[in-house]
C-alpha cells in the first residue's frame, strides 16, 4: 500500500474517532450511563416451532447495535443476546445466546448496575404467543381475555400441563418487574418489544412472516385457553363499568406505568425511592400481530433483508435525525408504518415527551464517504432517508459545513448506500477529492410514487382469467405514470385474485378475505366481459389508490416542518355510544345525531397523532388550529379512507388560519354503514391529512389542494397551489409525472403535512 494512501487511512480513522469520541462525550456529560439489552431470536427449536423460523431478528440486533452506538450507547454497556449474528455481517459479537435464564440474569445485571439519571433500552425481536393465566382474579390488573403475554426465548419448550405453563417463556408480569425494579433505582426505563403480542390471523399471499407462534403449536390445550377465557369473563362485571370498575391490562405488562415525576425532560431525579420515568414502544396493539418484512422495499436495493417493521422504522427515525422526545420518535415511526401499508398499527405508552438519548430537535446529520472506483460508498442507507434517487452534499472533515461536490444516491441498503457524483449549483467531483475524508447529508429526500401491483398468482385458466390477465397486459404497455403491474413474485402494494367473478384488490400483508366487514375490496366481471371492459373496470380504482397511498408517502417525506411551532393543531373524539333500534340488519344501521359544526362538545376525549385510536360509527373527531404566528396559514384537510379514497374535509370557502392566536374548528364524523344503500362502508386504517402553507400577505389567493380529492384530473382550479414545489410534488403523488425526488426544504418553504391517523372498526371490534 502506497505510504500516503495508508497515511490518509489512518488520518481518516483517527478524525472520526475524535468525532465519535468527541460526541460520546458531550452526551456522557449530559446525563448519566446509557445501557442497553439487545435481544434477537432467529433459529428456534424445531421440534417446539417446527418450521416457524424467523431470519429477521438477527439482522434487527445487528440494526440495533449499530443505531445504540450511534445514540451514545458505549460497548461495554450493551448486552448482546443473539443467535446467527455472525451471519449479518456486523464486527459484534453476541454475549450469549437468548436463553431464558440469561435474559433474566442480564435483566437482574441491569437492575443491579443501574441508578438515579440513568438510562436503560430493553430491545427485544423473535417470537411471540399467549398461554392461559393461571389465577386472573389476582391479578392487579386484569386481561380482558385471561391470557398471559409470552416472549419466546431461543431454549423455549412445549406447553407442561404439571406447571400449567409454556417451558422457559419469558411472560409478561415477569418482564413488568424486572422494568420496575430498574426504575426503582431512579433510572428511565425504555422498553421495545417487536413481537406479537395475542390474536391468530391468516396472511393473503406475499414475502411477509408474522412473528407469532400460535398456541396450539406450543400444544397448549384448548381446554386450558377456554378456562382462563372463562375466568376472564367472570371477572367482566368488575372491569367493565360501575363505581367499583378496575383498569383492563391491554398489553405485556399488569399495571399501567405512571410516569415519574422527574424525568430527561426536567430536572435530575434526586433519590433513588423515586421511581425512573418509563417508555414503551410495541410493534402491534394486542389483538394484532407483527410482522418480519424483507425491508427496504421500492428502493432498488441491492441488500433485501428481512427485519421486523417496528424495528426498522424505529431505526430510521433514530439514524434520521431533528427526533428531540420519544412523541417525536412515535410520529416517525407511524410515518414509517404508514409509508410501508397495510402493517399492524404500533402501540405507545408512557412518558412519551421524554427526551430521547441522543436526540435533537435540530441539527445535521452527516455519514463517512468512501470512494469506490467511480462510485461513493455512504455508511447509511434507507432507514437513514437515503432511499434511491436522494441527493446527499459532500464535504471534508476538517470543513463540514463547506459543500465540495453532490452525489445521487442509486442503490440503497438498511444501512449502506452506493450513490453517484453528479454536477450541481456549479459543483463537480474532482480527483483531488478522492484523497480527503469525505462526509454526506442529505439535501434532497427520495419520492417514490409507483404504485405495485401484482398480477393473479396463478396463470389464467378460465376466460375470465384471460380477459384479467389481457386487461393488465394493456395496463402495463400504457403506463400511468404512477401504477406499474409486476409479477406475483415481486414486491408489491398490491395484490390481485380473481376468484367468483371478480377481482379482487388484497392489499400486501392485508388477508385475502371474501367475507365479513374486514372483506378486501372487489370488482364485479360481467359475464362474458372483454380485455377492454375489464380495463375499464380496474384501471380506476387502481389509480384511486394509488393515489391515496401516494399522498400518505408524501405526508411521510415531507413531514410537518417548521409549521408546528407556528400552527398548533389539537384533537379530540366524542364517543357516540349509541344503538341500533328495530328493524335494524346490523349495529350500526343507524342514523347519527345531528351534529353542529360551531359547536364543539364538552366532553371529548383528547388525542395525538401518535395515539392511532379505534373509531366506531358516529364517534366524532374534532380539531382546533390556532396560529400563533405571524403570517397566514392555510390548510387543506383531506380524508383518505380505507378503500383509498380521497375526500376534501373543509369548508367551501377555504380554511384559511389567521394570525394572532384566533382558534377555528371543525368536526369529523365517522360512519360505518350506509343507511341509504344498506351496505356497510369501508374501515380499516384512515387519515386525515393537513397539507399546511404559510402566505404572504392576507390578500394573497388560498393555498388550496382540494383539487386532489378528485380520481382524475379534472381542470378543476386549484387557485394557485399547484405551482408551488409542495404542490408539485403532491401533483407527482397524485396524478403520475416524473419526479427523481422532494423538493429540499428550502424550496418548499414554510410548508407541511400533518397526519392524523386512526382504525376505523366495526361494532363489535369498537366494543373491545
Amino acid at each position: 500500500m502506497p505510504v500516503l494512501t495508508l497515511l490518509a487511512g489512518l488520518r481518516a480513522a483517527f478524525l472520526w474517532t475524535l468525532v465519535t469520541l468527541l460526541a460520546a462525550t458531550s452526551v456522557a456529560s449530559a446525563a448519566g450511563a446509557r445501557r442497553a439489552l439487545l435481544v434477537g431470536v432467529s433459529n428456534y427449536p424445531k421440534e417446539t416451532v417446527g418450521d416457524l423460523q424467523l431470519a429477521g431478528p438477527k439482522n434487527d440486533v445487528a440494526l440495533m447495535i449499530d443505531t445504540v452506538a450511534r445514540m451514545g450507547f458505549s460497548d461495554r454497556d450493551t448486552i448482546v443476546l443473539a443467535d446467527a449474528l455472525e451471519e449479518t455481517g456486523s464486527t459484534r459479537r453476541a454475549d450469549g445466546p437468548p436463553t431464558r435464564a440469561a435474559i433474566l440474569a442480564a435483566l437482574a445485571d441491569l437492575g443491579g448496575r443501574s441508578g438515579p439519571g440513568d438510562f436503560v433500552l430493553l430491545y427485544f425481536s423473535g417470537h411471540g404467543s399467549q398461554q392461559p393465566d393461571p389465577d386472573p382474579a389476582k391479578r392487579p390488573v386484569p386481561k380482558p381475555d385471561g391470557l398471559e403475554e409470552i416472549f419466546l426465548p431461543i431454549d423455549i419448550g412445549p406447553w407442561e400441563d404439571s406447571v400449567g405453563a409454556v417451558a422457559n417463556a419469558l411472560v409478561d408480569h415477569e418482564l413488568g418487574r424486572a422494568v420496575a425494579a430498574i426504575r426503582a433505582t431512579g433510572a428511565e426505563v425504555w422498553v421495545v418489544i417487536d413481537a406479537c403480542h395475542s390474536g391468530t390471523m391468516t396472511r393473503a399471499a406475499g414475502e411477509g412472516q408474522i412473528k407469532q407462534v400460535a398456541p396450539e403449536v406450543l400444544k397448549i390445550p384448548e381446554a386450558a385457553l377456554e378456562k382462563a377465557r372463562a375466568a376472564a369473563r367472570g371477572l367482566a362485571p368488575a372491569t367493565r363499568g360501575g363505581a367499583a370498575a378496575r383498569p383492563v391490562a391491554h398489553g405485556w405488562f399488569d399495571e399501567p406505568v405512571a410516569s415519574a415525576a422527574t424525568t430527561r425532560s426536567g430536572a435530575a431525579v434526586a433519590k433513588a425511592s423515586a421511581p425512573g420515568g418509563y417508555v414503551a414502544f410495541f410493534a402491534a396493539y394486542p389483538d394484532q400481530l407483527a410482522l418480519q418484512k424483507n425491508l427496504p422495499r421500492g428502493y432498488g436495493t441491492e441488500e433485501r433483508r428481512p427485519h421486523g417493521v417496528l424495528t426498522f422504522y424505529l431505526a430510521q427515525a433514530l439514524r434520521g435525525g431533528r427526533v428531540a422526545t420519544f412523541r417525536d420518535l412515535a410520529h416517525r415511526v407511524m410515518a414509517g408504518y404508514d409509508q410501508f401499508g397495510q402493517a399492524p398499527t404500533p402501540m405507545f405508552e408512557g412518558d412519551l415527551g421524554a427526551l430521547v438519548p441522543g436526540g435533537a430537535s435540530e441539527g445535521v446529520m452527516r455519514w463517512p464517504v468512501t470512494v469506490e472506483g467511480d462510485r461513493l460508498s455512504v455508511g447509511a442507507g434507507v432507514v437513514d432517508g437515503l432511499g434511491v434517487g436522494a441527493v446527499v452534499a459532500l464535504a471534508t472533515l476538517e470543513a463540514p459545513d463547506t459543500v465540495r461536490a453532490f452525489a445521487r444516491i442509486e442503490a440503497a441498503g438498511a444501512a449502506k448506500a452506493m450513490a453517484k457524483p453528479i454536477e450541481r449549483e456549479g459543483l463537480a467531483f474532482d480527483a483531488a477529492l478522492a484523497g480527503e475524508s469525505l462526509t454526506a447529508r442529505l439535501v434532497e429526500k427520495s419520492a417514490d410514487f409507483v404504485y405495485r401491483v401484482a398480477r393473479p398468482p396463478r396463470r389464467p385458466g378460465t376466460e375470465e382469467e384471460r380477459a384479467v390477465a389481457a386487461a393488465l397486459d394493456a395496463i402495463a404497455a400504457t403506463p400511468s405514470g404512477t401504477v406499474t403491474i409486476v409479477d406475483p413474485a415481486e414486491a408489491a402494494e398490491l395484490r390481485l385474485f380473481v376468484e367468483e367473478g371478480r377481482v379482487w384488490l388484497v392489499a400486501d400483508d392485508a388477508d385475502f378475505l371474501k367475507s365479513g366487514r374486514r372483506q378486501s375490496p372487489s370488482v364485479a366481471l360481467p359475464a362474458g366481459a372483454d380485455a377492454k371492459t375489464v380495463r375499464a373496470l380496474v384501471e380506476r380504482p387502481l389509480i384511486a389508490m394509488a393515489k391515496a397511498r401516494n399522498l400518505v408517502r408524501v405526508a411521510g417525506v415531507i413531514g410537518p416542518g417548521t409549521l408546528p411551532a407556528e400552527v398548533a393543531i389539537e384533537a379530540s373524539v366524542m364517543r357516540d355510544g349509541g344503538t341500533a333500534g328495530p328493524g335494524a340488519v346490523a349495529a350500526d344501521d343507524r342514523d347519527c345525531p345531528a351534529l353542529d359544526p360551531s359547536r364543539p362538545p364538552m366532553g371529548a376525549v383528547p388525542f395525538e397523532p401518535t395515539a392511532s385510536p379505534r373509531l366506531g360509527h358516529c364517534d366524532t373527531v374534532w380539531f382546533h388550529l390556532t396560529n400563533r404566528g405571524t403570517k397566514p396559514v392555510d390548510v387543506t384537510p383531506l380524508y383518505v379512507d380505507g378503500a383509498g379514497g380521497v375526500a376534501y374535509m373543509g369548508p367551501p370557502e377555504g380554511l384559511r388560519l389567521d394570525p394572532g392566536g384566533v382558534t377555528r374548528s371543525f368536526p369529523l364524523r365517522i360512519v360505518t354503514w350506509s343507511r341509504k344503500r344498506k351496505i356497510p362502508l369501508p374501515i380499516g386504517r384512515e387519515h386525515l391529512l393537513m397539507v399546511m402553507v404559510e402566505v404572504e400577505g392576507r390578500e394573497a389567493l388560498p393555498a388550496d389542494f382540494r383539487h386532489l380529492a378528485q380520481a382524475t384530473p379534472t381542470g378543476i382550479a386549484n387557485r394557485g397551489a399547484g405551482a408551488s414545489p409542495l404542490g408539485g410534488l403532491l401533483e407527482a403523488a397524485s396524478f403520475g409525472g416524473a419526479t427523481r425526488g422532494a423538493p429540499p426544504a428550502a424550496a418548499i418553504g414554510t410548508a407541511g403535512i400533518v397526519d392524523f391517523g386512526w382504525m376505523v372498526v366495526a361494532p363489535e371490534e369498537a366494543a373491545r
